[in-house]
């Protein structure tokens, strides 16, 4: 606001203004790391400084240029275990469907931004034992690999691992090819849409095994209500001519201090055609607080 407010009282005429003041530069260069931040303050200056205003769309083009410049040579230098960073949970999850119980939540993210390429796993542990026994037991863990082809869009492959035994299978892998467009990309607010062929492999807990070819599709959204709160939605769906798979993760994160945040979420996994006694859809509410790295 100060820097602001400096510019609005200047006494400077706009006639007297070409070319540009050294201060009002040096301005636009304090705020350049913060592209919202250095978009208002040239638009401040520019209706100050009318005569300058060519001049100021230089200087900001210029700023950005060299400063993706530089991004990409850091990401360039990147060695394989470096430029990581990630996302730990911890809590409790309450769940419905084929089991209907609550216990511990475990979750982790990791994620590496190269100069084309985009790396991410993820992996989930829900666990409850009572009375000597496992009555609640799902794992998961996920990769995926987006390549940048244009501004928006990009080439994709994935791969997953899933254990849940309550839900009727002992485990399911599954590996995907396919192509995404950023349909929305603004600083707020993201969104993507993704889709391409896909190969399953599933043992079912009734001993048969399953594998077979898919066509996968997945929708994934980021809005960023304020500096502190934000929300995700991730979906993906697997479809064959056997069995229809949904999985779908909503959630609400909030900043508590520093690295630290709380997180609600709820994530709805559903199968068209589940085994024998199994319920088509089970739910599970989490809890947990977010450390990030």
């Amino acid at each position: 606001m100060q820097l602001l407010s400096m510019i609005l009282t200047a006494t400077v005429t706009p006639a007297a203004a070409a070319p540009l003041p050294a201060p009002v530069a040096a301005m636009l260069d304090a705020v350049r790391s913060d592209p919202d931040q250095l978009q208002k303050m040239a638009e401040v200056a520019k209706r100050t400084y009318p005569a300058s205003t060519a001049e100021i769309d230089e200087i900001v083009a210029a700023m950005r240029a060299d400063d993706a410049a530089a991004r990409t040579r850091k990401l360039a230098s990147q060695r394989a275990f470096e430029g990581w960073s990630g996302t730990g949970e911890l809590g409790a999850f309450t769940s419905s469907g084929n089991t209907r119980n609550s216990g511990m939540a475990l979750a982790g993210r990791l994620v590496k931004q190269g100069v084309n390429w985009k790396h991410g796993a993820r992996s989930a542990v829900d666990y409850q034992r009572e009375n000597g026994r496992t009555s609640k037991e799902r794992y998961f863990a996920g990769y995926e690999g987006n390549y940048s082809v244009s501004a928006r869009g990009y080439g994709l492959l994935t791969s997953s691992y899933e254990r849940d035994r309550f839900s009727g299978f002992d485990h399911r892998f599954a590996q995907s090819v396919g192509v995404g467009y950023k349909l929305i990309e603004r600083p707020t607010l993201k969104m993507a849409l993704e889709g391409g062929p896909a190969l399953r492999q599933t043992r079912f807990t009734n001993g048969l095994d399953d594998v077979g070819f898919a066509f996968r599709s997945a929708a994934n959204l980021r809005w960023d209500a304020t500096p502190k709160l934000a929300f995700t939605q991730n979906a993906s769906v697997y479809h064959d001519t056997f069995n229809t798979s949904l999985q779908s993760l909503a959630a609400t994160t909030a900043k508590l201090n520093g690295a630290l945040s709380a997180r609600a979420s709820f994530q709805l996994n559903t199968e068209s055609n589940p085994p024998a006694g199994r319920r088509t859809a089970d739910t599970t509410s989490r809890l947990t607080l977010v450390y990030s790295f």
